[in-house]
């Protein structure tokens, strides 16, 4: 019962830091693990007055969630909202489901990824797994573009070669063409090199290698 407790205290904290730093998405998500335990820990005390006054907190911290959501909701519609994750360079344990996994809805129609390095056949293999999961989370998801750099340029060479590039991208295209989702690829000779953004239907995600 006390883990239930230090717990939700744990998570709350957080929700309110990230609410703090403009991290909206992941402070809802922060609030709503919160409450849960709350009310995990509520259920096991025998006082009622003790039981009551965590209740108050519940009802609380889910007042908060409410407002931050209907906050999100405005910024979204209005084009406005944006989040900024910096990961150190040969940081593990991110995935595209724990990075992104919260945008992609059924809102969601288009996205746009600024990425200079899909090159070599790994680098494709996870733009794949984000598409995937685009298309599995995103019912009305229509288009994805792509812009990124050519594998033919002198400082990544050994890495990967153009035709195997553009062959890697095409079966991208055409695996997502079965699902009615079509895929433009633009190539840029001036991308930045640590910084992959990531444009979806009312904001934008931008992840920085420092």
């Amino acid at each position: 019962m006390s883990n239930s407790l230090e717990l939700a205290q744990f998570l709350l904290k957080k929700a309110v830091d990230l609410d703090e730093k403009g991290r909206w998405t992941e402070s809802l998500n922060f609030y709503q693990e919160g409450v849960t335990e709350l009310l995990k820990y509520v259920r096991g005390l025998p006082s009622r007055d003790d039981q009551q006054k965590i209740r108050e907190k519940v009802e609380t911290y889910i007042g908060r969630a409410e407002i931050l959501k209907q906050k999100l909701d405005e910024k979204k519609k209005m084009g406005d909202y944006h989040e900024q994750f910096e990961i150190k360079n040969n940081d593990k344990g991110y995935s595209y489901e724990s990075l992104f996994g919260r945008f992609l809805d059924e809102f969601v129609e288009h996205i746009s990824v600024t990425d200079p390095y899909i090159h070599n056949t790994y680098q494709c293999f996870n733009f794949l797994h984000f598409c995937t999961l685009a298309v599995r989370n995103c019912k009305k998801l229509e288009q994805i573009n792509l812009l990124t750099t050519r594998a033919n340029k002198p400082q990544y060479a050994g890495q990967a070669d153009l035709e195997k590039q553009e062959a890697a991208l095409k079966q991208i295209s055409d695996s997502l063409r079965q699902n009615k989702v079509s895929l433009n690829i633009t190539y840029s000779n001036t991308l930045h090199d640590r910084e992959i953004v990531y444009v979806f239907t009312g904001f934008w995600i931008m992840v920085k290698i420092v």
